[in-house]
């Protein structure tokens, strides 16, 4: 009670100049209220005896003060110019203004209380002058503060909004998974002979998927039959890189690795290396031999083909990925790159040939219009198509060639489908 926090700012008037306004700061001490004045008429003081001093050239006779708290109280002056003169006190804690008229020889202390419009004139003012002395960084500090304040606000916002929807679907989907549920275990030996014949007319059909097909179907009634089997064949009905399982490496060249189907760490095929003129790098033994081989014949055509990214080891993967996350973000790298473990590069028989830029536009260039045409002579397909990136979950990578041998990449490439589509009806049916 009676000390002050902080500095504050007060409104007087020198009466040599009528309405010229000077700014006074009151500070607060270790041991009591003390005050510093300055202004064109110099600077007055006090000390811990409570005398004040003027400083040279102090000619004040009358100034006006107006405190702004109502618990401010204390030892006020100013004082006379002779330079020394004991202050006076305030009778009362609740005074909101005084006068104070100084002559030679005494003080004259006359206290009256504060309007409301006086006082929030004052208050005004105050707070006008207290913004004029904030620095550049203190204001920027504050800004930050409050940038950093309205921001977490946001985001805290948008998290529970997300949350709420996230609940909200969640519930949706319980839901409709309950009614689904309900509807297949109620269905009729007509109704299931009605849903079979309409799936088991579309190519690629499997019947241990008939209540696969039947569930998404209820869930989608826009899908066609096709799409459903489509769908469910290649496992694209969740989300890529969930519900992952090791991959079957006991099929050999017929593994499949993708977004669902991943390889060990540890994993390393049977390798061979490939001399310089085939591009350097090695590949799995196998597809090694089919490669060089399928190189050579394209050198009798005049065409020249290279590898410039066969076999990747796990680590090597884990760093390209990287790259691409740093360079991207993780969406739009999980398009361009695999996630280390679901590279086809870590099985030794898939190799990138002559390039793995898009701006190259490998698929407009003679080298590429050979391979479409001579590659599955050789045992290799077009990994991932254009068109099929819905399945795959790659973007169009004309380069990537992958080996499963010639027998099914004749077939493969003659359909035009992705390896995941033949791979469920073929392979792992």
């Amino acid at each position: 009670e009676g000390m002050l926090s902080e500095p504050y700012y007060f409104q007087g008037e020198d009466p040599e100049k009528p309405g010229t306004p000077e700014l006074m700061d009151f500070y607060e001490s270790d041991k009591d209220v003390s005050y510093r004045i300055v202004s064109s008429l110099g600077e007055v003081t006090v000390d811990e005896d409570s005398i004040i001093t003027a400083g040279e050239g102090s000619s004040a006779r009358h100034y006006r003060f107006c405190a702004v708290k109502e618990s401010i109280y204390g030892m006020f002056f100013p004082c006379a110019a002779n330079g020394e003169i004991t202050a006076g006190t305030l009778p009362s804690k609740d005074v909101l203004s005084w006068e104070c008229w100084l002559t030679d020889t005494d003080t004259k202390l006359i206290a009256e209380p504060a309007t409301k419009e006086e006082q929030e004139a004052k208050d005004k003012l105050i707070a006008e002058h207290k913004e004029a002395r904030i620095t550049e960084e203190e204001r920027k500090a504050r800004e930050a503060a409050e940038r950093a304040a309205r921001e977490k606000a946001e985001r805290e916002a948008r998290e529970a909004a997300a949350r709420e929807a996230a609940a909200k679907e969640a519930a949706e989907k319980a839901a409709k998974e309950a009614e689904i549920k309900a509807a297949l275990e109620n269905m009729t030996a007509e109704e299931k002979a009605q849903q079979k014949e309409k799936y088991s007319a579309v190519s690629m059909y499997l019947e241990k998927n008939l209540d696969k097909y039947i569930s998404y179907g209820m869930w989608h009634e826009d899908k066609s039959a096709a799409s459903v089997v489509q769908i469910i064949n290649t496992g694209i009905d969740k989300p890529f890189y969930t519900d992952m399982k090791p991959t079957d490496t006991g099929k050999g060249t017929l593994m499949l690795v993708n977004k669902y189907n991943y390889l060990s760490s540890g994993y390393v095929p049977n390798l061979t290396a490939l001399p310089k003129e085939y591009g350097g790098g090695s590949m799995q033994s196998t597809a090694a031999a089919a490669f060089m081989k399928m190189v050579d014949a394209a050198k009798a055509d005049g065409i020249s083909l290279r590898a410039v990214s066969p076999y990747r080891s796990y680590g090597t993967q884990q760093s390209v990925h990287n790259y691409y996350v740093r360079k991207l973000g993780e969406a739009a790298a999980d398009r361009e790159s695999a996630r280390a473990g679901s590279s086809e590069h870590q099985t030794g028989l898939a190799v990138d040939i002559n390039t793995a830029e898009t701006y190259d536009h490998f698929e407009n260039t003679p080298e590429y219009a050979w391979l479409q045409e001579n590659c599955a002579k050789y045992g290799f397909i077009l990994r991932y198509r254009q068109g099929k990136e819905y399945i795959t979950g790659y973007i169009y990578e004309p380069w990537h060639y992958r080996y499963v041998g010639p027998d099914h990449a004749a077939n493969i490439m003659k359909w035009g489908i992705t390896y995941e589509e033949y791979y469920a009806y073929y392979i792992d049916k």
